[in-house]
């Protein structure tokens, strides 16, 4: 026999015991979100700093494969290929 169980949490309220107040009013814009198991604000993918206000520069360590340039932009990048090459995400094929 297994016996298992969760918590609801009120909105806004995270952890086992619900005593973790958590709110972000806009995602989109404040790029962060709660944690929905520790209430712990988490930057989004390509965000960073203490208010998630910084855009990370994904093109410092070039993620092109195959002659392809690394164009950053907030939040994300994109690989633009050489000329005759195309591609998606980080690899420009002929």
């Amino acid at each position: 026999l297994t016996v298992s169980f969760g918590v609801n949490c009120e909105p806004d309220y995270y952890s086992q015991s619900c005593d973790v107040y958590c709110r972000v009013d806009n995602v989109f814009s404040d790029h962060r979100f709660c944690n929905t198991s520790s209430g712990v604000k988490q930057c989004l993918p390509g965000w960073s700093g203490s208010d998630c206000q910084a855009d990370v520069n994904e093109c410092e360590n070039p993620p092109c494969q195959n002659g392809g340039t690394c164009v950053n932009r907030p939040g994300t990048f994109f690989c633009s290929c050489l000329m005759g090459t195309q591609g998606l995400f980080h690899f420009c094929l002929m």
